[in-house]
């Protein structure tokens, strides 16, 4: 039963790290379906937005960025399911019971 939880795990995590990767792709796809080609008479130079990185650097930098973030919410997480079993550890050998026992007969 341990390996089917930890195999359902790793597979949530994969999809929703693949869902949120190719949201970097799929979308910027989509706005331009849904904005149809522009001719060169209908831009308007006033409203020139920067869409993206413009030289590699910048690019790297972003991955480097994003990837960095994605790993630390994944290290967190993994800390986060260890503080848990261990509490759960805890509980079961009834460690937090006996602490509330034994302040109890002191009194």
């Amino acid at each position: 039963m341990n390996t089917q939880q930890s195999v359902i795990r790793l597979v949530l995590i994969l999809g929703v790290v693949i869902f949120f990767c190719l949201q970097g792709f799929v979308a910027p796809q989509l706005m331009a379906q849904v904005n149809g080609p522009q001719s060169e008479g209908k831009k308007n130079t006033d409203q020139l937005m920067k869409t993206g990185p413009l030289n590699i650097k910048e690019k790297i930098a972003v991955l480097v960025f994003l990837s960095w973030l994605w790993l630390s919410i994944v290290v967190l997480v993994y800390l986060l399911i260890q503080k848990i079993r261990e509490a759960d550890r805890l509980h079961e050998i009834k460690y937090f019971e006996s602490s509330r026992t034994a302040n109890k007969h002191q009194r």
